[in-house]
């Protein structure tokens, strides 16, 4: 009888400790992957990108050939067409004619550093594109927030000027290049040179980073910096898309040189 009991015994604490090592495998198992691979839609080569669950922080480069180089900050697992690149957070993709991301859950940074044809979209998180393209080729991107509350277009890394007006056709980008690209997100962030920005139907956030910029906000409260140490072409709270906000703000610095007009209120800060 003792030794019945006591085989019956081991056994609980068997059971006991197999349970506690799935417990403590928990935080490896939620831990997913990101993934690339290409595929082949009515003849276009189409690199698709699956993002991970966590905060993933992307760059997406292109080498000669159409070969796309994606650097995440997680192991990448790569499928048809795509191998793996120095570490297994990078790989190399052949043969691309098009891009479709989806970056996933999580707050997501994508810096896109080559113009690319095809689509990123955020997913469920407050993600931001970081759009500096170093190449002289056209861009027709679809750059779309998603389900994120404050999703945000940051082009401070641009050589160029640029012309963005949020989620009204494709006419974002680069003007003097003659980009294409079509993006919706609720705040942007212009270049160092003279931009035009212009919101849309949500309360945007709009942020001019030098020179003479043209910025103009949307429906809802919008919110427009100015405090660049420059004199802005044209600052004005509501382009007339949609009802106007009632609490519209702009930000100026000490020298407080901008006119600016339908701007309800008004807050000062150094210059950026």
């Amino acid at each position: 009888m003792r030794i019945r009991k006591n085989l019956a015994r081991l056994a609980l604490l068997a059971a006991a400790s197999t349970a506690g090592a799935g417990l403590l495998a928990t935080p490896s198992q939620a831990a997913v992957n990101s993934a690339v691979e290409i595929k082949v839609e009515s003849g276009r080569t189409v690199l698709v990108y699956t993002g991970s669950d966590n905060a993933n922080q992307l760059r997406l480069n292109k080498e000669a050939g159409g070969v796309v180089v994606v650097d995440d900050s997680v192991t990448l697992t790569p499928g048809a067409g795509c191998t793996t690149f120095v570490d297994s957070t990078q790989a190399r993709c052949s043969a691309v004619t098009e891009i479709r991301f989806n970056l996933g859950a999580g707050n997501d940074r994508a810096a896109v550093q080559r113009t690319f044809n095809g689509e990123i979209r955020g997913g469920s998180g407050d993600d931001t594109f970081a759009l500096s393209y170093a190449d002289s080729g056209l861009s027709t991107l679809r750059v779309i927030g998603d389900a994120g509350a404050r999703d945000h277009a940051d082009y401070r890394g641009m050589g160029e000027a640029v012309n963005v007006t949020l989620g009204l056709g494709a006419n974002d980008g680069r003007p003097a290049k003659n980009d294409a690209d079509f993006v919706q997100v609720e705040d942007v962030t212009g270049t160092s040179f003279s931009d035009t920005l212009i919101g849309d139907l949500a309360a945007n956030q709009i942020k001019g980073l030098g020179a003479r910029d043209t910025m103009r906000g949307g429906a809802a409260n919008d919110k427009i910096f100015a405090n660049d140490g420059n004199t802005e072409t044209q600052i004005d709270c509501d382009s007339g898309l949609g009802a106007p906000g009632t609490a519209d703000t702009i930000v100026v610095d000490d020298r407080a040189l901008d006119s600016r007009i339908n701007c309800e209120l008004t807050e000062r800060a150094g210059v950026e």
